[in-house]
């Protein structure tokens, strides 16, 4: 069987993205319609890669907070590479094992 392990971050958690009290009311939209595409079970890898794309580009051009993105890069990326990572593993045609492990402490 297939195993596939790439260092996760709690960097990279959905929550990062901004919901609470947005400055304008389609910021929310904005942000709700991004979770909503990286929470999606049939995402496929072209689309979470325009998506990574878009954001270096609104990143680049100064406008990621008003286009609803977070103002981490480190945390998309981890993002990115978790998405990626569930993406792989529902393509291949044995289950993998499929594992994001954090390399920061845990709580028990």
């Amino acid at each position: 069987s297939a195993r596939i392990v790439n260092i996760g971050s709690a960097a990279g958690r959905l929550s990062i993205f901004p919901t609470p009290k947005p400055t304008k009311s389609t910021d929310r939209m904005k942000s709700t319609d991004k979770l909503a595409m990286l929470s999606d079970p049939l995402l496929c890898l072209d689309s979470l890669s325009g998506m990574m794309e878009e954001f270096v580009s609104d990143v680049e051009g100064g406008r990621h907070k008003e286009k609803g993105w977070p103002n981490t890069c480190y945390g998309m990326s981890k993002i990115g590479v978790i998405a990626m990572t569930k993406v792989i593993a529902r393509h291949e045609s044995q289950p993998p094992s499929e594992g994001s492990p954090s390399p920061s402490p845990s709580r028990h």
